[in-house]
Parts: C-alpha cells; sequence; structure tokens
C-alpha cells in the first residue's frame, strides 16, 4: 500500500510529465517556418516530434505534415494543396 507522500509524489510526476507533454504538443502547433530556412524549419518539428516519442506520445506522419502544411507562410499556398490533394499518403521523411 501507498503512504500518502509516496502517492503524492507518484501523482506529482504524472502533473509534471503531463504538463511536459501539453508544452510539447503546444509548441508543435504553434511553430511557424516564418524567416526559418526550410530545413530549420522541419528540424524543429522533427524536433519536437521525437522529444514527444521520447514522452510516449506518438504523432502521425499525416499530423506531423498538416502541421508543417500549417506553419508555412502564403508563399506556399499553391505547393500546400497540391500536398492535401494527393491521393496517397505523405510522410514526414519524405522531406
Amino acid at each position: 500500500m501507498l503512504l500518502a507522500p509516496q502517492l503524492l509524489d507518484s501523482f506529482g510526476w504524472f502533473l509534471n510529465e503531463d504538463s511536459h507533454i501539453s508544452q510539447l504538443k503546444n509548441k508543435l502547433q504553434a511553430l511557424k517556418k516564418g524567416s526559418s530556412t526550410m530545413s530549420d524549419y522541419l528540424q524543429q518539428v522533427k524536433q519536437i516530434s521525437d522529444n514527444l516519442m521520447a514522452a510516449g506520445v506518438i504523432t502521425s506522419d499525416s499530423d506531423l505534415v498538416d502541421q508543417v502544411l500549417r506553419g508555412l507562410t502564403h508563399e506556399y499556398d499553391s505547393f500546400c494543396t497540391s500536398i492535401r490533394l494527393r491521393t496517397e499518403d505523405v510522410s514526414f521523411d519524405e522531406h
């Protein structure tokens, strides 16, 4: 049987881990290419995705591709449209 302090420690760890995962998800959703190079932008997306995976959260390729497209500027609109219209799935690793 867990004692109250052990239970609180375990619960505290869970809350901290959940908070960390939420922060990573928010960071990924808010990420924009801006003035970064495409390579730097994609590396940032991959790094956040890898951190989520290390925390036990798997982000699908389709979710990553959607996020990458949402973070691009208007100059990439025609590219985004062509990717969204593809009939086969796009892998994040295809960059």
